[in-house]
């Protein structure tokens, strides 16, 4: 009997704790929570939604002109490539004029040398005109 004593007791302490929990207060605070958390899906459904629809939409045709400008055959492309390649060039020209100036440091105040203009072959007696 002893047993069934102490099985008696456990069972009323815990019906006793059972009682004496507030649900009818848990009850109404699930109740306010469940309204918030519906209110705040609401919202999320008709206005931030939508809205990150549209800017993932726009986010989408960025990212597509994005890699038509960096794409290898793009107009964009061919233009920097020509400007890298007259870059070049002009480095190149700036270089060589920093040697010569380098070599012929008075021709800052002479100027350059004239060039030697190539001479042109002589007319042959077939090119002669009667």
């Amino acid at each position: 009997m002893e047993l069934f004593q102490e099985l008696e007791a456990g069972v009323g302490r815990i019906v006793k704790k059972v009682n004496d929990l507030p649900l009818e207060q848990i009850a109404a605070d699930l109740h306010t929570d469940l309204k918030d958390l519906h209110e705040t899906l609401s919202e999320l459904h008709t206005r931030v939604l939508p809205n990150a629809v549209d800017a993932l939409s726009a986010l989408h045709g960025t990212l597509d002109s994005a890699d038509r400008t960096l794409d290898v055959e793009s107009p964009l492309q061919h233009g920097l490539t020509e400007t890298l390649s007259e870059t070049r060039g002009t480095l190149q020209a700036v270089r060589e004029l920093a040697d010569y100036l380098d070599r012929h440091p008075d021709a800052l105040l002479r100027g350059r040398r004239p060039q030697k203009m190539p001479e042109r072959p002589a007319a042959s007696s077939s090119d002669a005109k009667p």
